[in-house]
């Protein structure tokens, strides 16, 4: 998975290299595959590698522009404090308080 994600990366600063609109479009699809090949690789049950973690974060959010989707991800991979942190960083309080009810 790690492999997957590494090359779903690199693929994708490629295509932001490249511009235009259709480039853009694709390197967002190859960085929210990254992300969520990355957060796949980690395991629900240990604290894990937390420069995956971030590379996963960074991935969903900043870069593929998917900040619910990487939430639910992490929920689903038993990183609820890591969401939540997400969630009170970009001051969305209603989601964060769903999550803990």
């Amino acid at each position: 998975e790690l492999t997957v994600a590494d090359c779903c990366y690199k693929a994708a600063l490629e295509f932001q290299k490249l511009g235009g609109s259709k480039m853009v479009k694709n390197a967002k699809t190859c960085f929210e595959l990254a992300g969520t090949a990355y957060l796949s690789s980690l395991r629900s049950d240990a604290l894990g590698d937390q420069r995956i973690l971030k590379r996963a974060v960074a991935c969903l959010t900043k870069r593929a522009e998917k900040f619910d989707k990487c939430v639910n991800l992490l929920v689903s991979r038993g990183r609820t404090r890591h969401a939540l942190k997400l969630l009170h960083e970009q001051k969305k309080y209603d989601a964060a308080l769903d999550l803990v009810q």
